[in-house]
C-alpha cells in the first residue's frame, strides 16, 4: 500500500538490525490508500495515509489523528477527557506477560464479575 521505505525512513530506525532488514526488500512505490480502499471517503483515505507512515517523525500523532476531519461528525466537546488518565501500572518499572494478563483480567472483572483469574495468574 505505502511501498518500501525511503533511505531516510530506514535511517529513522535506531536499531541497525531493523535497518538491515528493511533494506532487504526490493524498492517499490506505494499504490496508495485510495486505490486499495476505493470505497473509503477522501477523509478516511487521508487519515490512513497520515497514520501508515514508516518514519515515526513524519507519522501523525494520536492527538493529530483525533483532530482530523474524519472524526468531525463524532467529536464533541462533552466527550473530550478533562484530565489525564492515570493507569496504576505506569508506576511499575517492568511488566512481564503474566503481570499484564493480571491487569487485563482485573479490568475485565470490573465489567464481567464472573470472569475468574486463573490460578497461575493470581495477583501478587
Amino acid at each position: 500500500v505505502i511501498g518500501t521505505p525511503s533511505d531516510e525512513d530506514v535511517e529513522s530506525f535506531e536499531e541497525k538490525d531493523i535497518q538491515e532488514y528493511l533494506r532487504c526488500f526490493t524498492k517499490r512505490p506505494g499504490i496508495g490508500i485510495a486505490e486499495v480502499f476505493r470505497a473509503a471517503s477522501a477523509d478516511a483515505s487521508d487519515l490512513l495515509g497520515k497514520m501508515l507512515v514508516f518514519n515515526h517523525k513524519k507519522r501523525s500523532t494520536v492527538g493529530e489523528c483525533l483532530e482530523h476531519g474524519y472524526f468531525k461528525e463524532v467529536r464533541g466537546v462533552e466527550l473530550v477527557a478533562k484530565d489525564q488518565v492515570f493507569l496504576p501500572f505506569e508506576l511499575e518499572s517492568t511488566l512481564d506477560e503474566k503481570d499484564m494478563r493480571q491487569y487485563f483480567i482485573l479490568e475485565m472483572q470490573k465489567f464481567h464479575p464472573e470472569v475468574k483469574i486463573p490460578q497461575e495468574l493470581t495477583v501478587k
